[in-house]
């Protein structure tokens, strides 16, 4: 991506209203995976991921800042600090 002087950004990006973020050295967008910023983990498609996502079949909690809170999946219960307890149960989706 690159901003008005034509140079190429680097690090978090805020366009059309979603977060992206590039290689702090190479400037490409990271898509489709993890990526641990300032100690702490994001997801990105092409943008970061907020709320609740399914990733690889698990479901997985992100705050609205995007950083990730834990994991439901099988047997497993996410504790959410808003809540009380929130209980996590994966369904598999109509296609």
């Amino acid at each position: 991506m690159l901003d008005m002087m034509e140079k190429l950004k680097k690090g978090w990006i805020f366009t059309n209203g979603n977060w992206q973020y590039a290689d702090p050295t190479t400037g490409i967008l990271v898509k489709y995976q993890w990526k641990k910023i300032d100690n702490q983990w994001y997801y990105f498609d092409y943008s970061m991921a907020k709320g609740y996502w399914t990733i690889e079949g698990e479901l997985n909690k992100f705050t609205e800042n995007g950083v990730w809170q834990g994991a439901c999946g099988k047997n497993k219960w996410l504790q959410d600090p808003k809540q009380q307890n929130v209980g996590c149960m994966l369904r598999k989706m109509a296609l």
